[in-house]
Formats: C-alpha cells, structure tokens, sequence
C-alpha cells in the first residue's frame, strides 16, 4: 500500500470501485453466492426514516431476491455505479460515498440516489459492512427496508454504527446533499 495520503486515497478509490463494480454484476447476473462474498453480516442497513440490522445469510438472501426481482420488474438492465469519494479511516476500513444509477434496457436512467458506506477488510477480502441510503421514499433502498422489516432484520437507532461503536453512516451524507 502506498503512504503518500494521495495515493492512498487513489487506493481507497480503486477498492471501494473494484467491490462496486463485483456486486454490481453479482447482481446483474442474480448471483447471490458472489454478491454475498463481498457483504458483511451484520450488516448495517439506513434508509431514509429507518435503520435495520441484516443479521443472517437468510435474511441477506431475501432482500438481494427483492433487489433483484423489483429490476426485473422495472426494466432495469443494470446498475451504473461510481464512486465520489473514499478513504482509509483505518488499515482494515475505507468510508466511501457512491451513487447508483438503475439504467433500463433502453439506456434511460429510472432513478439514481447516493450511498454512504463503510468498507471493512477481514480474512484479506473487502467487504461492505454498512450503508446509508438517500433517496426518496419509492427508490430501490426504501423497498431494500421494507423488504428486510419483512423477513426479520432487527430495528437499530440511527447515528452509532452498531458493528463498529464509531458514529454511524448516518453522518455521512444527508438529504441536502441530493
């Protein structure tokens, strides 16, 4: 890894992206086993209004089921995702920001919104350990909620990621920042 803060932003980057680009096809080819590889449980959940704990395999399943089946349902071809910023807060955990376009077969972009995440390493894989989500309240990550409400993934407050103990994505990008 490269000490100059410069590169190792450019390194931040380059993981947060690399991992991005993973799930994005994982989902895209509703690959659960990879997309599963590259979340860590628990795994920190916060959309607009609602914090929620995903806590098993199980549940993880369920709402990448949902994910995938609410874009089949829309049209939607894949997700266009990019990065805006990451870095390392420590060796093992990069804090990110990226948004997400949904683009239908016909290239139009259905709805996009920003993601707040923390990445942590473990076992030498980076692995997404939370996310805060902004969007309004009919995009894909307020679904994401509703869907794990349903199977079970327990209510947390918002503001101390709970895995970590450290202030939670929530203080990471906010409505305004839309």
């Amino acid at each position: 890894m490269s000490t100059s803060d410069g590169d190792r932003s450019k390194d931040a980057i380059a993981i947060y992206q690399g991992l991005l680009d993973l799930m994005g096809r994982a989902i895209t080819h509703r690959d659960f086993d990879a997309y599963s590889a590259y979340v860590a449980l628990p795994h920190y959940i916060e959309t607009e209004g609602s914090a929620l704990m995903i806590e098993t395999r199980d549940q993880l399943s369920a709402v990448f089921n949902d994910i995938c089946d609410r874009l089949a349902r829309i049209d939607i071809d894949g997700l266009t995702r990019h990065c805006l910023s990451a870095t390392f807060t420590a060796p093992d955990q990069i804090t990110g920001t990226h948004i997400t376009w949904q683009v239908t077969r016909s290239n139009a972009i259905q709805e996009s919104y920003k993601v707040h995440s923390v990445l942590t390493r473990g076992a030498g894989i980076w692995q997404v350990a939370s996310g805060t989500y902004t969007g309004d309240t009919d995009t894909l990550p307020c679904s994401m909620s509703r869907s794990l409400r349903e199977v079970g993934a327990r209510p947390v407050p918002t503001r101390q990621h709970p895995c970590t103990g450290q202030p939670g994505p929530s203080s990471g990008p906010k409505a305004s920042d839309r």
